[in-house]
């Protein structure tokens, strides 16, 4: 297990008392197609690393629909930034959020044209309304950490 939790990106600059001390509380979870991990409102009482497969996370929007927020696979953070981006761009996804939860920023991007324009960049607001979700009002404390 703690090779595994080595190798995640978010977690190599950890030394290995502090693997160990990550390790002894992992629990292996093991999931079949379609079955959900966790659901909208669910407190957050856990951490999730994902070792194999997706997970497809999403909110329902007032009008009872599915809002895709991020589909995630192992070792994602360069796809986030680069692959998954242009992949978006190129299925003309309207909005584009980026959480960097270790700068406790959250970038948003909106569709212009042929590309991207960022709509806003937050790091320090309590609160923000932010589209498509402009309907909420986000806790960005929580969502940030």
């Amino acid at each position: 297990m703690i090779e595994l939790l080595r190798r995640a990106p978010l977690l190599s600059g950890l030394g290995q008392e502090q693997l160990e001390r990550v390790a002894a509380n992992a629990v292996p979870v093991h999931l079949d197609e379609g079955q959900w991990l966790f659901s909208q409102g669910d407190p957050s009482r856990r951490f999730y690393f994902l070792h194999q497969g997706q997970i497809r996370l999403f909110r329902l929007s007032p009008e009872g629909t599915e809002k895709i927020i991020e589909i995630v696979s192992p070792g994602h953070e360069r796809k986030d930034t680069l692959d998954i981006f242009l992949l978006l761009q190129r299925h003309r996804v309207p909005y584009y959020w980026i959480i960097w939860p270790e700068d406790r920023v959250l970038i948003a991007h909106q569709l212009d044209g042929a590309g991207y324009r960022v709509i806003a960049t937050l790091s320090g607001e309590t609160t923000a309304r932010v589209p498509p979700f402009d309907a909420i009002a986000l806790d960005l404390a929580y969502i940030l950490g």
